[in-house]
């Protein structure tokens, strides 16, 4: 049973998949796939729509797209020199599930795009390919609340990309690398659009996000002016009307992500829960493309340079003074330019990680959100430590530097700041820590060789060998709490060895001197292994354990993924 708006007559989701197959049957406008399922099995929606001799050339558009993080300097000459080139922008409809005008938007502009030939449909049709995320969060469409089946709120989620929404649309943003990123929220009255408030996190190339993005959000509130008539009121856009209180700090947002990819994201509040609602979304979303379609060129250009400045290891720039508000930035001075470091560095197993799962789990995080890795080939030395070869480094001249220094940086102290404020948490992170993966930062450039790397190193696990009464490992990885959880739902008698034993730290778990048991906690487990000549006389009985979650959304996902009822 569906529960749709109940303040205008939006579409179910159930209507959605006919109504798309409808369009693209009858329009070589549109292209629709299914890029993967929520939470709760249901469909997630991409419409890509451009003019039909595009549609036969998105692989070539995209290969273009790659030109510019792999050699930027030769795809802006590339665009000045032909000048046939067209800009995906995305849009991302409704992640909050009971905020339904967005959803409702989208499928509209698709129409509009997919059937009538008007000189400003045509402009479009010619600079943009459009692509729609028309329903970014089912579960919560169908339910009417905010969050997914798994009671999470995904604009929350694009540090930890937790949820399979959140992945679908992280994929979409790393073969693309849309020029405009556009999510459709509710509820701000007047509309809300952004860009937003300080403090700016250090890691975007601002200065050139900012010129384009700010005169978008002017090109949108005149939009809103020419098609809402008696019912316009001007819109608030952060950035000029408020102080603070609105800031993209956090790349937990999907358009602030979506920045590290080089795009010009805004997060629209359509003021209205009704029909209207539709309507200020529709007519923000038409400004912005008529925007890009007359700025176009100029609009790549500085996307391009963002990636230029990472693959040259070019500094920073400060916000152009015609472009500052002195009241918003005295306190935030400090906070403006970033100084990234040569490289991070990632050794691959003990005893310089806790295991080789977290190196693992955070290297192919790393590439699935088009972070570059490599790996030495050579043994080198840093500060008093000595790294083997196979050691990972993520080198920072890169073209989306200012993401792999957000996910690996521990980011700057906030704490004395006076008078910061922010809109919603988190304000600090690190994957590393708190994946508990060890990192090192590498401050100047060393002479390293190194090779590029298209997936992690798959996690080993090891066998101290030796007659064994018992044998045991210490839960320094998710994999190990999860096959304790499931030898025990197995019925495979397990204890715990409250003091260290052998070396080994307090809390290992052992199970019965079993070596093809054992063999298979190595090798299908990736677990580090010992054997024990005698079972410790302290040894505590282990059991199935039942858990009650008193908290949110995040402690029952990791307390289920650790493997606990």
């Amino acid at each position: 049973e569906e529960n749709p708006s109940t303040h205008y007559d939006s579409i179910l989701y159930s209507e959605i998949a006919p109504k798309l197959r409808e369009i693209e049957v009858n329009s070589n406008r549109v292209k629709v796939e299914v890029i993967g399922q929520s939470a709760g099995g249901h469909d997630l929606f991409l419409v890509t729509l451009s003019d039909p001799q595009a549609m036969g050339r998105l692989g070539r558009y995209q290969a273009i797209r790659n030109t510019m993080l792999k050699d930027p300097e030769k795809a802006q000459e590339m665009i000045d020199k032909f000048g046939d080139f067209k800009v995906p922008v995305f849009i991302n409809g409704s992640i909050h599930g009971g905020e339904y005008p967005g959803v409702d938007a989208a499928i509209r502009l698709i129409e509009t795009l997919a059937y009538e030939d008007t000189p400003e449909v045509q402009a479009i049709l010619e600079n943009v390919i459009l692509l729609v995320n028309v329903v970014q969060n089912p579960d919560g469409r169908i339910a009417g609340t905010r969050s997914n089946s798994n009671g999470f709120d995904m604009n929350r989620d694009f540090m930890t990309q937790s949820q399979p929404e959140t992945r679908a649309t992280v994929k979409i943003l790393t073969e693309w690398n849309p020029m405009v990123t556009l999510d459709l929220h509710g509820f701000v009255n007047p509309m809300l659009i952004e860009p937003c408030t300080p403090p700016h996190n250090p890691n975007y190339e601002y200065d050139l996000y900012l010129q384009w993005a700010l005169n978008q959000a002017y090109a949108m509130e005149d939009e809103l002016e020419v098609q809402l008539g008696s019912s316009y009121v001007p819109a608030r856009i952060p950035y000029r009307d408020w102080s603070d209180g609105w800031d993209d700090w956090g790349a937990q947002y999907v358009p602030m992500y979506a920045m590290y990819h080089g795009s010009y994201g805004h997060t629209l509040e359509t003021p209205s829960r009704a029909e209207d609602g539709v309507d200020a979304h529709y007519a923000a979303v038409w400004g912005a493309l008529n925007f890009v379609a007359e700025n176009r060129e100029a609009m790549i250009h500085d996307q391009i340079e963002i990636y230029r400045r990472g693959i040259l290891d070019l500094p920073q720039m400060l916000i152009p003074d015609e472009l500052i508000n002195e009241t918003q930035y005295e306190q935030y001075n400090e906070l403006t330019i970033q100084e990234f470091p040569a490289a991070y560095v990632i050794p691959v197993a003990q005893p310089l990680q806790l295991s080789t799962h977290q190196p693992a789990r955070l290297i192919e995080f790393l590439l699935f959100n088009d972070v570059q890795v490599e790996k030495a080939s050579q043994g080198f030395s840093l500060g008093e430590v000595n790294y083997p070869k196979g050691t990972y480094i993520v080198w920072m001249d890169q073209p989306k530097r200012g993401l792999a220094n957000t996910f690996l940086d521990a980011g700057p102290d906030l704490s004395d700041i006076e008078g910061l404020t922010f809109y919603s948490p988190p304000s600090v992170w690190s994957q590393p820590y708190l994946w508990g993966a060890s990192i090192a930062v590498m401050e100047e450039e060393m002479d390293i060789k190194t090779n590029t790397v298209t997936k992690a190193d798959a996690p080993q696990g090891s066998l101290e060998g030796g007659k064994a009464e018992a044998y045991a490992f210490v839960p320094t990885s998710i994999a190990a709490f999860q096959v304790a959880n499931d030898l025990l739902a197995q019925g495979v008698p397990l204890y715990r060895a409250p003091e260290p034993i052998d070396g080994h730290g307090a809390g290992a778990i052992i199970v019965p001197g079993d070596k093809s048991l054992a063999n298979e906690l190595v090798n299908g487990y990736a677990l580090d292994v010992f054997a024990l000549k005698e079972m410790p006389a302290s040894a505590v009985p282990m059991f199935e354990q039942t858990i009650a979650v008193y908290g949110d959304e995040g402690v029952e996902h990791a307390v289920k993924t650790l493997g606990f009822d």
